[in-house]
């Protein structure tokens, strides 16, 4: 049976949906214009396109391609100003995205649009139906006795996975680096390779995330997922 949403998630899930399809176009301009600054072998710090003064700084180089990178980044700014402060104002308002931006690596946006995306948790009976839902587990296939994992789930929420596996790339930046979500990553990611290790970096977040939202507590590093190990495979 299909969850029926209250109009003020309904509403919600709209506004964290518009600024996720702005912060993906960020994103790609961003990547565009470190492109073009490794290619002309400029050295340039972490995060420094987030830096609104510093980037400007960039123009001294006089390359267009930047150049035009930073007017189109100054224009989303200029656009989602509006969104930003709505999401702001929706953080102040929910005690679940409180509770979620006290994991590192989730921020306001990411912890208001999972409380859009999620909420109330209750609706998934498991740790197993939420990671279905947010395609964090492979598909299985089974031809008389044997059995075996494909490719992530493709029926699911993109924006979940999407939000999750950029989290989990911060969380491994600003956590402790005896983290469950780094160390699962870096294990997994030595033998299936980068993409395998995000993935399951992500997977272990939502259990923390679903840890949290479940509890109803602030995040904590000593303590176990909800209803899972601290191990993870």
């Amino acid at each position: 049976m299909a969850y029926a949403l209250d109009p003020e998630i309904r509403a919600l899930r709209q506004l964290v949906r518009d600024r996720a399809f702005y912060k993906r176009e960020e994103s790609g301009i961003k990547s565009h214009i470190y492109a073009a600054l490794l290619r002309k072998g400029i050295e340039y710090d972490d995060g420094l396109l987030g830096q609104k003064r510093k980037r400007e700084e960039l123009r001294s180089y006089q390359l267009p391609e930047v150049d035009r990178g930073l007017d189109v980044l100054n224009r989303v700014d200029e656009l989602t100003q509006t969104l930003d402060e709505e999401i702001h104002q929706a953080f102040l308002k929910s005690k679940e995205a409180q509770l979620l931006e006290t994991i590192p690596g989730i921020g306001e946006f990411t912890a208001v649009a999972l409380v859009a995306e999620l909420c109330p948790i209750d609706r998934f009976p498991n740790i197993e139906k939420l990671c279905s839902y947010a395609g964090l587990v492979p598909t299985n296939h089974q031809s008389g006795e044997s059995s075996y994992q494909g490719h992530l789930k493709t029926d699911s929420n993109h924006l979940v996975k999407w939000l999750l596996v950029e989290a989990s790339w911060s969380h491994r930046q600003w956590a402790d680096k005896s983290s469950d979500v780094t160390k699962v990553a870096r294990r997994v990611a030595r033998r299936g390779g980068k993409q395998k290790g995000n993935v399951a970096g992500a997977h272990k977040l939502l259990k923390i995330v679903y840890a949290v939202l479940k509890r109803g507590t602030p995040y904590t590093p000593d303590r176990p997922s909800f209803g899972v190990g601290a191990a993870e495979s």
